[in-house]
């Protein structure tokens, strides 16, 4: 319960703006592979594959680090492949891709669903959702604040022949154990 409520107090300094990350490695391998496991009976449900590639000869060994707080990486990430597996049409893939980039670790989360045309412009404020019962419009939101108080940021195109790619950056660091 403390950890639960120390967490909510970070969550609500970070959406205020001021909140100063304590920054350790974080495997981001591990951390996304554990992510496809916790997703896999909702994308089992609407039967999506999901894959995660690194690209070896950028990040060798399949090794990625970056710096950070993992609780709030893991819920920046969580929250974005959760909107992808939704709005993924059924049968389709979700796709991981990972690169070193300039300094850089990006992760390109790619789903064949469309972001709605009228909420494109506005997908990363508050309360924005379109088509999600019980959908509160918080998650993309939170992911680029956490995104940017980890000194990255989250970008994405979205349109009918390509679906959405969601693009986050975040400075590169070294590899946990």
């Amino acid at each position: 319960m403390n950890h639960l409520l120390a967490n909510s107090q970070a969550m609500l300094r970070i959406h205020q703006g001021n909140y100063r990350v304590t920054p350790r490695p974080v495997n981001l391998v591990r951390l996304l592979a554990d992510l496809g496991k916790r997703f896999e009976p909702a994308m089992r449900e609407k039967g999506l594959s999901f894959a995660c590639e690194i690209d070896e000869d950028n990040v060798p060994g399949k090794n990625c680090g970056v710096m950070g707080e993992e609780a709030f990486l893991d819920d920046m990430l969580s929250n974005l492949i959760k909107n992808a597996v939704e709005a993924s049409p059924e049968n389709e893939p979700v796709m991981v891709n990972v690169v070193h980039e300039a300094g850089h670790v990006v992760i390109d989360i790619h789903n064949r669903g469309v972001i709605p045309e009228q909420i494109r412009e506005k997908f990363f404020e508050p309360y924005v959702t379109s088509g999600k019962a019980g959908g509160t419009g918080l998650g993309a939101h939170s992911a680029l604040l956490i995104a940017r108080a980890h000194e990255g940021d989250i970008t994405f195109t979205s349109d009918e022949p390509e679906g959405t790619h969601i693009v986050v950056r975040l400075p590169h660091g070294p590899v946990a154990g």
